[in-house]
């Protein structure tokens, strides 16, 4: 992986990793929004990303409720929400985290094992499957 995506995987997993201690019962998904979308601007990254940073996960991939700073509500116990800031460069490439959390009272519950950092992650040898983290990398040209 070349130097520069490594400065913004550490970046994105900061990001990333306060949006997920941000995350329980009664959060406001507006505060949400703008915390991350502050944490990148606070990076070098202004006005990224272009896409929701945080959607709720049932019958679809990607449903309500959506995580916008114009929007409102708050997290209830119980939601699956998916929480994916990424980053990109204007060139083209850049870096998405994503992970699904099931959320409680106080806090939340990661539903994967994998780690985020995905330079820790192990790929399946012989398999010819890359870990779910390693397939929403881009590559930069």
């Amino acid at each position: 992986m070349k130097p520069e995506y490594h400065k913004l995987l550490d970046l994105l997993l900061k990001v990333f990793n306060g949006a997920v201690s941000f995350a329980r019962a009664g959060a406001s998904f507006p505060e949400l929004d703008k915390l991350i979308r502050a944490r990148i601007a606070e990076g070098g990254y202004p006005g990224q990303p272009s896409h929701p940073i945080c959607h709720g996960v049932g019958a679809r991939a990607h449903e309500w409720p959506y995580a916008h700073q114009a929007g409102g509500g708050a997290m209830k116990k119980g939601m699956v929400l998916a929480i994916e800031p990424g980053i990109y460069w204007p060139g083209g490439g850049g870096l998405r985290l994503e992970d699904d959390f099931l959320i409680t009272e106080f806090g939340n519950q990661k539903l994967c094992t994998d780690p985020d950092d995905f330079r820790l992650a192990k790929s399946s040898a012989g398999s010819g499957k890359l870990a779910n983290s390693e397939l929403q990398t881009t590559n930069r040209a």
